[in-house]
């Protein structure tokens, strides 16, 4: 696609973990993964921060984009966003539950892709909705999150409801799985409407149907990313295609990573993050491309909130160009026949 240097803002890790289903981990690494998040709650969160740094990116032209990490003042919440400076206010609003075990400043690289993939004004927000704990299995805590900063961001005067704003949910993994059920999760709601969901291998914890306990139907239109075979342990059938079949079928759309052929084998469920981690989910392979073709797919599902109506496999296949990521089903089609049936039928 493209090459520039862009100006981002890095916030300081407090502690750095992979995203996996701790479930289909051993028991040392649980451990590790425990022993690391109680570490992180000895740690005193600052007030917001802004710093800058160059790195080069996939953009056609240089962009400045500004990364601000923020804390709820009762610890509830971590975020930051992600905007690019030319524009003062923004109209399209992406909000991203983190993975599990991640944290809200693991995602640049993905969020910079996003604010930069089109002309309107976007703003990304990654949200760590429960800091406290490594697994992210809270639709409630989502939601309210996402309340929270919403406000936040309208105090800013970085957005204006009253004027008209695209809300986009969603997230990575376990936090994806969180924001499909926040969509219908009883004792709590959004204040303002989403209008899209975006899914980035959503995947509850444990087994059973997608996503767990709560089994929502994500009744607005819908974009989900996976991957073609398991990966980090997590099951193909139980992420992304089970976010699919559960969306409303005039509306979807699925894309799947290429990781079943050479040399995308190495490609795994943290792709979308900075890091991965070291401990259940390395990064590894052309994440940086994969990256791009997601934010590049995420451009044209955009348009399709604005006309009512979804895309073809063509114009979002064009979209994504080289990266190893095939569109494999779009609104009523089956996913290899199997979309349409109960979760205990895959």
């Amino acid at each position: 696609h493209h090459n520039a240097s862009t100006s981002l803002v890095y916030p300081v890790l407090d502690w750095n973990a992979g995203d996996a289903d701790l479930v289909m981990l051993s028991l040392p690494v649980a451990l590790l993964l425990f022993t690391t998040a109680c570490a992180s709650l000895a740690s005193v969160a600052g007030a917001a921060s802004e710093t800058t740094c160059d790195i080069n990116i996939m953009s056609n032209q240089t962009k400045e984009v500004i990364t601000t990490t923020d804390t709820s003042a009762e610890q509830q919440y971590k975020y930051a966003y992600y905007r690019d400076k030319q524009f003062e206010t923004f109209k399209v609003i992406i909000m991203l539950g983190v993975g599990t075990a991640m944290k809200s400043d693991n995602y640049s690289g993905l969020c910079t892709n996003l604010v930069t993939s089109t002309e309107q004004p976007i703003l990304a927000v990654v949200v760590d909705f429960v800091p406290e704990w490594p697994i992210k299995n809270d639709p409630k805590r989502f939601v309210e999150s996402c309340n929270s900063i919403l406000k936040e961001l309208e105090s800013k005067k970085l957005i204006s409801f009253s004027e008209g704003i695209t809300l986009v949910v969603g997230g990575h993994s376990g936090g994806g799985a969180s924001a499909a059920g926040s969509l219908t999760v009883d004792g709590a709601s959004f204040e303002h409407t989403p209008n899209g969901f975006f899914g980035l291998d959503p995947v509850p914890p444990g087994v059973g149907p997608f996503p767990g306990l709560f089994k929502p139907v994500i009744g607005i239109p819908s974009l989900n990313v996976g991957f073609a075979k398991k990966t980090c342990g997590v099951d193909p059938l139980r992420s992304a295609r089970a976010a699919y079949s559960k969306s409303d079928i005039s509306h979807r759309t699925l894309l799947l990573i290429s990781n079943d052929v050479s040399p995308n084998e190495y490609i795994c469920h943290c792709a979308f993050s900075d890091h991965g981690c070291g401990v259940a989910c390395p990064q590894a392979g052309d994440t940086e491309t994969v990256k791009q073709g997601v934010a590049d797919a995420f451009a044209i599902f955009l348009t399709t909130l604005d006309t009512g109506r979804n895309g073809d496999k063509e114009a979002y296949q064009k979209a994504i160009g080289s990266a190893p990521i095939v569109v494999k089903a779009l609104d009523a089609e089956d996913v290899e026949n199997k979309a349409n049936l109960p979760w205990w039928k895959f």
